[in-house]
């Protein structure tokens, strides 16, 4: 009789050649980027002229800085997102 081969889940043990990435290292990578992405929109923040390209730009900078704060509204404070208040923690 023929056995038939199956191949191991991503998620078996069987599969130790696969390695997948942690998903709190995934998280960490996505915050420092996110993290880095604010500083840039942040720093582009001036006084240009009215309808410039540069003023366009920072537009779309605080445009982009604005989703990012709508976001974090959203999000339960716990212990790994506490909400600070002039050093006071929130729960």
């Amino acid at each position: 009789m023929f056995r038939s081969k199956t191949r191991p889940s991503a998620y078996s043990s069987e599969s130790s050649s696969c390695n997948l990435p942690n998903p709190s290292d995934l998280r960490e990578e996505k915050l420092n980027r996110l993290k880095i992405e604010l500083r840039e929109h942040i720093r582009f923040l001036s006084d240009y002229s009215l309808l410039s390209p540069e003023w366009l730009r920072m537009a779309d900078s605080l445009g982009q800085i604005a989703a990012v704060a709508q976001l974090e509204t959203k999000l339960q404070p716990n212990k790994e997102n506490p909400v600070k208040l002039n050093n006071i923690h929130v729960s």
